[in-house]
């Protein structure tokens, strides 16, 4: 295998890089990274790999670094206080992901079947070059589906530990009508969608291609709305405003990102908005693709609105997948409650960690349960038939098969 690793993604060939991601996975197009690495999203200093067998391409990584706080999931402050007395500096730690910025459970890695495992090892030998380079001591690889987990063996041979990324959450579509959705859940869960929406004073979540300007004032409404009605920047502001009432911040996107997405992501982001009297109230940001309706951001200038806008765009969304025949709504790692009552499930996700450092290393694995704590979330029972309407698919309560044991953690 020959590793040939790129500071700058535009030198790469887009064709050749985009050829081993056939599902066309956004977060590992050509045209996204492109877009990503000219942000400088927390101020990270990207890498790319192409992966060859001979000269045939095999695999490609995507590779960050910047510094980030470990300590961000420990509950245990008396024990966080302590340690830090020991290692003043132990958790702020500049890290080289196999991984990009942000935080979206996606793959960052792609790989042709046969040579899996040694993509993985070759990805793995190439990062301990570039973390002397970066000048990061902790290297780690996210995120690892369930179903990944047995490819890791070469991981864990070079010394990583296996640690608890945290849950991505997701949702089967498999009505042909919204009423049906609504029929097929159990009272008390299309309830509360019901009360939703009446305060919005609807029915339905139906969402609208017309402008504003053809709504009644004082009547909430849903529609789409263009990118020259809010530009990336604009956006950018809405975000915002959700990032400073987040109590755990796994990483803040800039106005720079925003402005590049919606720019290059022009004929494939949409945006809808819940709107009262010409004012966006709540705007969201997602994708179509492959069957997948892909959620990707929030705004939202105040927490909370007389009309539930959040969960009343959530509800659009279900509405939107079915109209457009999606087979799935894949619904990020954040805000999980409002997504499972609308029938979504959560799925663990997985992450490797070594510290070039032996004793930081065995202190950090030691650790493991407390600063990659495995977040267990309960699945709720929402549809009346549960077991049909997963049927076939793999949700949180069936993983485990590839879970970390104790001895590799």
């Amino acid at each position: 295998m020959k590793t040939e690793i790129y500071d700058d993604i535009e030198a790469i060939d887009p064709h050749e890089w985009d050829s081993l991601n056939p599902e066309a996975e956004l977060f590992h197009t050509y045209h996204f990274l492109k877009a990503l690495q000219k942000s400088r999203v927390e101020d990270a200093d990207m890498y790319f790999l192409v992966i060859k067998d001979e000269d045939r391409m095999v695999g490609t990584a995507v590779l960050s670094a910047f510094t980030i706080h470990l300590d961000l999931f420990i509950n245990v402050q008396s024990l966080t206080r302590l340690i830090k007395k020991i290692f003043p500096h132990i958790f702020k730690t500049r890290v080289l992901f196999c991984g990009t910025p942000i935080s979206a459970a996606h793959k960052n890695i792609q790989t042709i079947q046969y040579a899996r495992t040694s993509v993985y090892k070759a990805v793995a030998a190439t990062m301990e070059g570039i973390a002397v380079k970066a000048k990061a001591n902790t290297l780690i690889f996210k995120e690892f589906l369930p179903g990944d987990l047995q490819y890791s063996d070469t991981l864990l041979q070079q010394g990583y530990f296996c640690g608890y990324s945290i849950p991505s959450t997701w949702m089967p579509v498999k009505y042909e009508q919204y009423n049906d959705y609504l029929k097929s859940m159990r009272h008390n869960f299309r309830r509360q969608i019901i009360a939703s929406l009446k305060k919005a004073g609807m029915e339905l979540p139906v969402v609208s291609n017309n402008s504003s300007a053809l709504f009644t004032a004082g009547k909430p409404v849903i529609r789409y709305i263009s990118k020259e009605e809010i530009t990336g920047k604009e956006f950018y502001i809405y975000y915002l405003s959700v990032m400073s009432r987040t109590a755990v911040k796994l990483e803040t996107l800039n106005d720079v990102f925003f402005e590049n997405v919606f720019e290059v992501l022009k004929d494939e982001l949409k945006l809808i908005a819940f709107m009262y009297n010409s004012e966006i109230i709540c705007v969201f940001a997602f994708t179509i693709h492959n069957g997948v309706l892909n959620f990707l951001w929030t705004g939202k200038k105040h927490n909370k609105d007389a009309f539930d806008s959040y969960h009343n765009l959530l509800n659009a969304l279900v509405e939107i997948a079915i109209e457009n025949r999606c087979e799935k709504i894949v619904l990020g790692q954040t805000s999980y409650y409002p997504k499972q009552r609308i029938g979504a499930c959560t799925e663990d996700r997985f992450i490797y960690v070594r510290s070039r450092r032996p004793l930081i290393h065995a202190i950090l694995k030691k650790l493991n349960p407390w600063i990659f704590p495995h977040t267990k979330i309960p699945m709720l029972n929402v549809f009346k038939n549960q077991s049909d309407v997963y049927k076939g698919e793999t949700v949180s309560a069936r993983v485990g098969a590839y879970a970390p044991v104790s001895e590799n953690r």
